[in-house]
């Protein structure tokens, strides 16, 4: 008789007790309202119907901490009462359905969109007064204070996650782009500081946040993703940097005792399926990250999925793309069930199609 895959089995992550080892990626859709940056109905009924499976973890699109870090259009904000309680409408449809489901808190600083923040009234900023984006219009070098009050945003958007919206845990966003990323990328750091040069410095501001946010949910509700091999926005290191950086950064957040780490394969940048190198591989975080819950995601299929958790102790894989298109993911790859083909046109067009129009059952 054979044994249920590893992958079906519960798990503990941090404080939670899951169902399963399948998690629902965090996928950015562009649909917030354009005006007030809130969740709408239409995003309540997107994760109700993804939280199909009762004992599911699933994790928020990126969801931007404050004004001067939210320079794109339609991307979720998470600093108004407004926005907040637009969310907690989403975690409550999420816990009816017995799942649980993190807040990822994110930013954008030398990524973001300098015409979008210039109609906002505000500057564009990024860790360095340089940037392999846009090298004619560089943005302005955050100052060491302007860096602290940045952290206190983190921290205030996850006190405010757990406390008043009800999410279950916090995720810090260390990859994409985010500023977390770009202090941690050579590509983008120039800083003379204690926030650029060595390792050390440049995994300043991220390990600043862990603490921050930490202290204000607690230790067991904390998970980070990185992506180490990612050229998304040109934040990729040369291969020196990657491990020197990486092996800092993951050596001290497995000494904190985190949640989780999630990582990105080397396979995937952005939305996208990339050619990886000889050497790309995750081989060495996962050799650091030893007794610890490990959420790993990029373009996994239910066999490569199964196999992977039969080969890791205490593995997570993370769906995203499938999950768009098959609401209903996890009975699927339980039951070998065939998968609905997702439209990637419809990843970022807004409205409903391709967003809650997906079926359930076979496809």
């Amino acid at each position: 008789m054979s044994s249920e895959p590893t992958l079906f089995t519960p798990i503990n992550l941090g404080d939670l007790s899951l169902a399963h080892r399948v998690v629902f990626a965090p996928l950015t859709r562009f649909r917030a309202d354009p005006e007030t940056r809130t969740a709408t109905d239409l995003f309540v009924e997107y994760y109700s119907q993804r939280a199909h499976t009762p004992g599911t973890y699933m994790i928020s699109e990126s969801l931007l901490v404050t004004p001067q870090l939210a320079g794109y259009p339609v991307m979720p904000g998470f600093w108004t009462d407004a926005q907040i309680q637009s969310w907690k409408k989403v975690v409550d449809a999420v816990h009816a359905k017995g799942c649980k489901i993190a807040i990822q808190i994110a930013g954008l600083a030398g990524v973001a969109s300098a015409d979008f923040l210039k109609a906002q009234g505000l500057e564009h900023i990024g860790v360095s007064s340089s940037s392999p984006l846009t090298p004619d219009a560089p943005p302005r070098a955050m100052t060491v204070a302007e860096i602290k009050e940045f952290v206190q945003h983190y921290a205030r958007a996850a006190k405010d996650g757990i406390e008043k919206a009800g999410f279950d845990a916090v995720e810090i966003h260390a990859c994409n782009g985010d500023p977390c990323e770009e202090f941690l990328s050579t590509n983008w750091n120039k800083r003379t500081d204690e926030y650029g040069g060595s390792p050390e410095n440049r995994a300043r501001f991220l390990l600043e946040v862990v603490d921050a946010v930490a202290q204000a949910v607690g230790i067991g509700k904390v998970g980070v993703r990185i992506g180490p091999w990612s050229p998304f926005m040109n934040m990729r290191m040369p291969e020196p940097d990657i491990l020197s950086t990486y092996t800092h950064v993951v050596t001290a957040l497995h000494s904190r005792n985190i949640a989780y780490l999630h990582v990105i394969q080397p396979r995937i940048s952005g939305g996208d399926e990339v050619e990886i190198g000889a050497h790309d591989s995750d081989d060495f975080v996962r050799a650091l990250w030893t007794g610890l819950p490990y959420i790993t995601a990029g373009g996994f299929t239910r066999s490569t999925a199964v196999a992977r958790a039969e080969t890791y102790e205490n593995e997570l894989i993370c769906f995203g793309r499938l999950f768009i298109s098959n609401p209903d993911l996890v009975e699927k790859l339980k039951e070998g069930a065939q998968l609905t083909p997702y439209d990637r046109d419809t990843f970022y067009a807004g409205g409903e199609k391709g967003y809650t129009d997906y079926p359930f059952g076979q496809a």
